[in-house]
């Protein structure tokens, strides 16, 4: 009964375990499938996802490309309409033509140039891959909209258009995305589509409903990822589509990239894995059964050593679940001595050992580094105790390769705090190795790229602290490069530059733009000059490139002293002239003025012409010495315009009144005529502009012959806004001017007869002072002549329009003529009584003012110096003060200024003479207080002009 008993028990266990074996079976098979299910889905949603991404950046780049064409074609058409017609056949252009096509070799099969400057067309062919022909046709060219498009430049006068090989260029384009040997690459165009992949022809249907939807997506300009069915040749394929449209704006054409990839080809690499996964499974199901069965045979004795056995292995089990998530690994167990006691069976596939042959050869199959960590571990038993480590070690396996492993530990202890021993996981890393050292070595093939640069390279992370360097030499640094890694700017560069430094580099952190600055450093060498540049490389990280300028500072220095030098001459020179005008016009003062009043007196017909001859010559003498000292202010620089708003005709008339006398003298024709779209009112500087029209209508009055043509002609033309080009043409039938002549008429001191005979006298500096001042006033000068035919002299002026003033110029009485009639001269006296003051050191001009002064009846008190000047204001209150500028002991300015600081609060009207022109001169004088300026040499009306203005300034009622 007992054994029948145990057979029903044996039997029953027997179908229980066949049961089951049968569940587990079908629980296999069917975690298999779903596991096959998900993973082939999981596979092909990959696949989509990268083929879309292909796709996308091939559509990107492609419309980029074209639209980087478009733009070079609209800059290289803007350079064609600029080039001059000789241009157009330099090499040069030639040479930037075929870079172009060069550029865009692969896009670009035609380009066609229509210049006004070539009578047929300019037509680059393709001959082959990279190699352009230029011919030049006459016959009319077919322009098909659909493979070509034309750019025009900003005039409309040049037309570059191309001819575009766009299927092939997008083919090779295409070659740069791969999707794998069973894929093929389509462009979709107008409706059509054409074959990209290498090798692929013959006919490309979708399915009608796959179509359809991607006609719609391509024409809304969506993209879009699809799978259907695919014909080609007639032959059906299922497949994963990615579509992404892109417009060729310049063909106003919608295109798209159509990548396929088939089904079927991504997921049967899954077969055959799937197969041994399951047959590895399936055979560890087979082996747990066998356990199974046989433990179940054990007697009831065993059955608490199975439990616990069962126990462990579940605990390894789990431990080995846990590190074997690392692939291409191994599991293995060290005692607490560090000897290897066990190893996982899958050892075979990472080292090619059998578990026992890896055991018994350890210490031959690992190198040496795994007894310096053990040491390193041993020398820590003091520190707290760790749970797990993780080191890298360098295997040999069993064909003899040497491989990168990185180990992860779990480290064991007893309930008393010993330790008992390890479990590790050994993870093949070789692949990730090498790539590490291959980036390594481009990293020191870039640092050794960057040591060959002259320019000292510092990295920095975001707060300024060194992080790397890049010193070719260490002799250009404070300290070696090494020191300075860990510090900030603010510590390694002394102060004060480093508070310079560190306000640019954090310039260059919060605007992310390049910050320059100059840095001056003594070094060991000497003072050394730095240009530093700091420029923010991403989020993290900051560069810096400093270049040793010394040389580059002391040839600056040089040019400087050098400027400064021509500078100081030119101010000597100024300074000479303003003196020898000074010296050479306060004579001419006494001199003309006493030659202006003996004419006054009783003279015969004799006497009178010779006094004419004196005043002209010495009127002739100013002339002169006037014309010097403007061209030299032209020279040095410091002439300027005086803006103002003036009545343009009005002015012109004025100039040509000027010379009514010589003209009905000589009995010359002179007409006169101003273009009815010249604006009445213009911002312009008329004493400059009077200048010109003085001297080039002087000099038509003075060469042509009597009953002579001369023409003035002025037209403008709008340029922008309100701006104007102003034409000026003053033309004469005179003696002319030979044409080897004309080059050197603009020089100083020239003159077309430069004999001694010459009949016609002058300077020679006229046209040049004219032709410095048009070109002041942003003109320029031309001149066209023939002997015996006249001349023409034209320029032009760029000038802006301007309102009427609310106010017109009125002449103050500074500068109004206010000459009066001789007997009222000898009342002026009565009728204006000042108290005048007259500050003058020159005897001769004493003499000559005092007679003047005597005429109109007054007795000035007189200083010789500018003290005495200051001095009788403190005792005496003057209504007028005529003060000469250049005096000993105090010159005429420091006087001024004396003067207006007195504390009586009376402020006389102060008068300044000088010989000195120069407008700077003057310009310091009414700094200095002044009221009025006089010019030397001066005459009876304008003293008495100066009297009246200064009695109605003192007393208005």
């Amino acid at each position: 009964m007992g054994k029948s008993g145990g057979i029903v028990q044996k039997s029953n266990t027997y179908w229980m375990l066949t049961g089951l074996s049968l569940v587990f079976v079908l629980m296999l098979v069917f975690l298999g499938f779903l596991f096959y299910t998900a993973l082939s889905d999981n596979l092909i949603t990959t696949r989509t996802h990268e083929l879309a991404k292909q796709t996308e950046l091939a559509a990107n780049e492609a419309q980029r490309r074209l639209n980087s064409l478009e733009e070079d074609l609209i800059y290289f058409t803007g350079v064609m309409e600029a080039s001059s017609d000789a241009m157009i056949h330099s090499p040069a252009n030639d040479i930037r033509t075929k870079r172009l096509l060069n550029t865009y070799a692969p896009i670009i099969k035609r380009l066609i140039i229509q210049h006004p400057g070539e009578n047929g067309m300019i037509v680059y062919n393709l001959v082959n891959q990279d190699d352009f022909e230029r011919i030049v046709v006459n016959d009319h060219m077919d322009f098909n909209p659909q493979t070509n498009f034309a750019v025009y430049g900003p005039n409309k006068q040049v037309r570059v258009s191309i001819h575009l090989n766009l299927q092939e260029y997008l083919s090779v384009h295409v070659r740069d995305y791969y999707i794998g040997p069973y894929g093929n690459k389509l462009l979709f165009n107008q409706n059509e589509l054409l074959y990209l992949s290498d090798g692929g022809d013959g006919e490309v249907v979708f399915s009608a409903a796959i179509l359809e939807q991607i006609n719609q997506d391509i024409a809304a300009g969506l993209k879009g990822n699809y799978e259907g069915s695919f014909f080609q040749d007639g032959e059906k394929s299922q497949v994963i589509i990615a579509q992404y449209p892109f417009k060729v704006r310049q063909l106003n054409n919608q295109m798209a990239f159509i990548f396929t990839l088939e089904k079927s080809q991504i997921i049967s690499g899954i077969y055959s894995a799937y197969f041994y996964l399951f047959g590895f499974l399936f055979l560890l199901l087979c082996i747990v059964l066998i356990l199974l069965f046989k433990f179940s045979k054990q007697n009831a004795t065993n059955n608490q050593m199975l439990s616990d056995a069962s126990q462990e292995l579940d605990r390894l089990f789990r431990q080995q679940t846990m590190l074997l998530q690392e692939s291409n690994s191994f599991v293995y167990y060290l005692d607490q001595d560090g000897r290897y006691i066990r190893v996982s069976d899958n050892i075979s596939s990472v080292l090619g050992y059998s578990q026992e042959e890896f055991i018994e050869n350890v210490e031959t199959i690992i190198k040496g580094e795994r007894q310096e960590v053990d040491n390193e571990k041993s020398s820590q038993t003091d520190l707290p105790k760790k749970d797990n480590e993780t080191f890298e070690l360098d295997l040999i396996k069993k064909s003899g390769e040497v491989i990168r492993t990185k180990n992860f530990e779990k480290l064991y202890y007893t309930e008393e705090g010993e330790f008992s021993g390890r479990v590790g996981i050994c993870t093949d890393i070789q692949d990730k190795y090498s790539a590490e050292k291959s980036l390594i070595n481009s990293e020191n093939t870039l640092r050794l790229v960057l040591d060959s640069l002259p320019d000292i390279i510092f990295i920095y992370d975001l707060t300024g602290v060194y992080i790397d360097y890049h010193v070719k030499e260490e002799i250009l640094l404070l300290e070696p490069p090494q020191n300075s890694i860990g510090k900030t700017i603010m510590e390694v560069i002394p102060s004060p530059m480093n508070v310079v430094m560190m306000k640019a580099f954090e310039r260059a952190v919060h605007t992310n733009r390049m910050q320059t600055e100059e840095l001056e450093l003594m070094l060991r060498s000497g003072k050394k000059t730095f240009e530093v540049r700091f420029i923010k490389l991403d989020h993290n990280k900051v560069m810096s490139l400093a270049r040793d300028t010394t040389s580059q500072k002391l040839l600056e220095n040089g040019l400087r002293e050098s400027k400064d030098a021509a500078e100081s001459a030119s101010r000597a020179k100024s300074e000479f002239l303003a003196n020898m005008s000074h010296e050479i016009r306060t004579p001419m003062n006494g001199l003309l003025g006493m030659i202006g009043l003996l004419s006054k007196t009783a003279l015969n017909q004799q006497q009178k012409n010779y006094i004419q001859v004196i005043q002209d010559s010495g009127e002739s003498l100013l002339t002169i010495i006037k014309d010097i000292l403007d061209y030299s202010k032209i020279e040095a620089g410091k002439l300027e315009l005086d803006l103002k708003i003036v009545n343009f005709r009005d002015q012109i008339y004025k100039i040509i009144n000027i010379f009514s006398g010589l003209v009905n003298e000589k009995k010359i024709h002179l007409s006169l005529d101003i273009d009815n779209d010249t604006p009445r009112w213009l911002l312009l500087d008329r004493d400059k502009l009077f200048q010109i029209l003085f001297n080039l209508v002087g000099n038509a009055v003075k060469f042509t012959p009597e009953e002579g043509d001369i023409s003035v002609n002025i037209k403008a033309e709008a340029i922008l806004n309100k701006n104007f080009m102003l034409y000026f043409t003053v033309k004469d039938n005179g003696i002319g001017i030979p044409l080897e002549k004309i080059p050197n008429l603009t020089e100083p001191f020239t003159q077309v007869d430069g004999s001694n005979t010459r009949e016609y006298a002058g300077t020679g500096l006229g046209l040049a002072i004219a032709h410095k001042l048009i070109e002041l006033m942003g003109g320029t000068l031309n001149i066209e002549s023939a002997p015996g035919q006249g001349s023409c002299f034209s320029f032009t002026l760029f000038v802006t329009s301007a309102a009427e003033p609310i106010v017109d110029e009125v002449p103050s009485p500074s500068t109004s003529s206010l000459a009066l009639p001789e007997e009222e001269l000898k009342n002026l006296s009565n009728r204006y009584p000042l108290s005048i003051l007259m500050a003058e050191d020159n005897e001769i001009n004493i003499q000559f003012m005092n007679i003047i002064f005597g005429q109109m009846g007054y007795r000035p008190d007189l200083a010789k110096n500018g003290m005495e000047a200051v001095d009788k204001c403190r005792s005496k209150s003057y209504d007028l003060i005529f003060m000469d500028n250049q005096m000993p002991k105090m010159n005429g300015l420091e006087a001024t200024k004396a003067i207006r600081k007195l504390p009586d609060g009376h402020r006389p009207v102060i008068i300044g003479l000088s010989a000195n022109i120069f407008q700077e001169e003057i310009d310091k004088a009414y700094e200095a207080g002044m009221d009025d300026y006089l010019t030397k040499p001066i005459n009876l009306n304008q003293i008495s002009n100066k009297i009246k203005s200064s009695y109605l300034k003192n007393y208005p009622d």
